[in-house]
Parts: structure tokens; sequence; C-alpha cells
């Protein structure tokens, strides 16, 4: 009997572990949309209207374990970020709502920008190839967006459509990406999915919050990323 109530309570607390992971990392579901969004970092645009919202916060990251101290943890984390997602057979479109106190974007066209600004990083898998996408919002506290790719283009990325500016919150970033810098035009379709992670960078406070895995390594690794479905 003894045996049998530890295995029972074994057996619960995996399930409880597993709930709550599972609970933790959101469900990216991308809205088929038949009016592409004008790219001008301006969500009142009607197409963002019927867009899924996202949430990437402290909460999340503290639940899941996905956030990254590059320097000695602070007692904090301020930064949040909502996301919305559209598709259409030529583009992905992103939305991104970011909440920083203090942004900084001290890069300048030609530099990585994964380390020594504030922005986003996008990680994504839609055919053969992983990307791994940096933007920042500004260029040297400008409203002029700078995009850099690491795995792939190992540079500057400069033919796609992003906008963005810098708020009383923090900023907000709107980009589409086409499906032909990807090779994924033939594949694009209601239903189709593939491995897609998010991840706010906030430079002053020196951390990663990632809304999957857990650890630097997870983030080359697309077996670890969440997974984003293009919707109806």
């Amino acid at each position: 009997m003894k045996n049998t109530t530890i295995w029972m309570i074994t057996l619960l607390l995996v399930s409880l572990i597993a709930t709550g992971a599972m609970a933790a990392s959101p469900e990216w579901v991308a809205v088929k949309t038949d009016t592409p969004p004008t790219i001008n970092a301006d969500f009142s645009d009607e197409a963002w209207q019927s867009a899924n919202e996202f949430v990437l916060d402290k909460a999340l990251v503290e639940t899941a374990g996905t956030v990254i101290w590059r320097g000695g943890a602070p007692t904090q984390l301020n930064n949040s970020g909502r996301f919305y997602l559209l598709w259409d057979q030529d583009f992905l479109y992103l939305y991104a709502k970011v909440q920083d106190h203090d942004v900084f974007t001290g890069r300048e066209l030609g530099q990585p920008l994964n380390n020594g600004t504030d922005g986003l990083q996008i990680v994504m898998h839609p055919t053969t190839v992983r990307w791994i996408i940096d933007i920042t919002p500004g260029q040297l506290n400008e409203d002029t967006p700078l995009m850099w790719e690491h795995w792939q283009v190992l540079g500057n990325i400069l033919d796609v459509d992003v906008a963005s500016k810098i708020t009383e919150e923090g900023y907000e970033i709107e980009v589409a990406f086409p499906w032909s810098l990807f090779n994924a035009t033939e594949q694009i379709k209601a239903g189709y999915q593939f491995p897609f992670g998010m991840i706010i960078q906030e430079h002053q406070d020196n951390y990663l919050m990632m809304d999957f895995g857990q650890g630097d390594r997870v983030i080359g690794n697309a077996s670890r990323w969440n997974t984003l479905t293009l919707g109806e």
C-alpha cells in the first residue's frame, strides 16, 4: 500500500509539472488575412484587430524557467511583450508591443544586434534551415529599425519591410517577412506548422526572456522551440 501511495504521488507530481510547462508556453497561431496591414508601426490598422494576442512576461518565464541572465541576476524582470501574427500567401506579419523602462538602441548598421541593444530575437524553422533574426527598434535612439540574421544571411537584412517606434512604455515593431526569404512559398497553406520562438533582449539588465526552452544552447535547437501554426 505504501509503495502504491508513493507511486501515485509521483505520477501526480509529474503530471502537475508537465501541465505547468504546457500552460506556460504560448500557442502561436497566425490568423490568415485577406487585407495585409500597412507596415508603419500603427497597431490601429484594421487587419491587426483579428489577430491573436500572445504574452511573454515575468509570470511566463519564471514559471517555465526561460530567462537567461548574462550577468548577475537583477531582483526583478521589468520587460514584457505582446505579440500578434498574421499571414497570407506572400508574407508572415508580426506586430510586437514591448514594455521596456529604458529603451537602448546603440547598434549601427553592419553590427550584430544580439548583444548591446534592446530588441527582439525571432527564431523560426519554416523549411529545411533555421533562422534567428534580430530586430532593434531604432538606430542610435532614432525610429530606424535594423535587422540582422546570424545563421543564414550572416549579416543585415535590408529587403524586408519593417517599421518601429519608441513609445512611453517601450517600443513597437511591425514587420512583414516574405515567405520567399525562407524559400517557403510552396509549403504555405492553412494548417502548416513549423518551429518558432520569441526572445526579448534587455541591454541594461543583460538578460533574455524566451517563450521556449531553458539555457543558451536551446536557442540553436529547433526541437526545443514552440510551434507556429498557420490558422484559417
